[in-house]
């Protein structure tokens, strides 16, 4: 076994975080810059914001649980009151990189650089958060971080949440798991299985 493949075997969805041990502020730092510093992005765009909340943010994830639990699935997401909770939200790309100035100039368009579209552009958008999120995880599983996902947002999200201004995607949480917690999710975890790949993946 390789070591991303080790490492991303450690990966698992955590359902409550421990109060008690924190991963340190400049390592959780440190890893984000890391993932940044790594991750790929199409002509250098970058069309998401992660908004962190650190551990002392208790009040906007108090208001993200209350949207999350409006939605479908979205009760018992204690996931929220992680140690951090990075918030991707669309990016209005106001500062692009000089190839593609060139490339404006000469007459091509960009939707993500236009003020009444970018917040359209959700496919692009969604994929490079998952690049980032996946590399991010690599990180904190090196650090023996525990990380859990979220999704439970309605599209009118960021219209609710006092400290976003766009549009939230997608909730990444990263802490130690709680020991009360890890019991119960390993009982939860035997109904929780993938369709066999004969399913997913055709070759012609």
């Amino acid at each position: 076994m390789t070591v991303i493949e080790k490492l991303l075997s450690k990966r698992k969805q955590v359902r409550q975080y421990s109060v008690e041990k924190i991963p340190n502020l400049e390592d959780v730092n440190r890893i984000i810059n890391k993932a940044y510093d790594l991750v790929a992005s199409k002509q250098s765009l970058v069309p998401y914001k992660i908004t962190v909340l650190g551990p002392h943010k208790k009040e906007e994830k108090q208001e993200l649980y209350n949207l999350s639990v409006k939605n479908d699935g979205g009760h018992g997401n204690e996931n929220i009151f992680a140690p951090y909770v990075l918030c991707f939200t669309n990016r209005l790309v106001d500062n692009p990189n000089l190839s593609v100035k060139r490339k404006v100039a000469k007459g091509h368009r960009y939707d993500l650089l236009d003020p009444e579209k970018y917040r359209t552009r959700g496919m692009e958008v969604g994929v490079e958060v998952g690049m980032f999120s996946k590399i991010l995880t690599l990180l904190c599983m090196e650090y023996n971080f525990d990380v859990s996902y979220l999704l439970c947002f309605s599209d009118s999200a960021s219209q609710q949440l006092s400290f976003l201004d766009d549009k939230l995607i997608f909730s990444l949480q990263i802490g130690y798991q709680k020991s009360s917690d890890i019991k119960d999710k390993f009982l939860k975890d035997a109904d929780e299985y993938k369709p066999d790949i004969t399913e997913i993946v055709e070759w012609l």
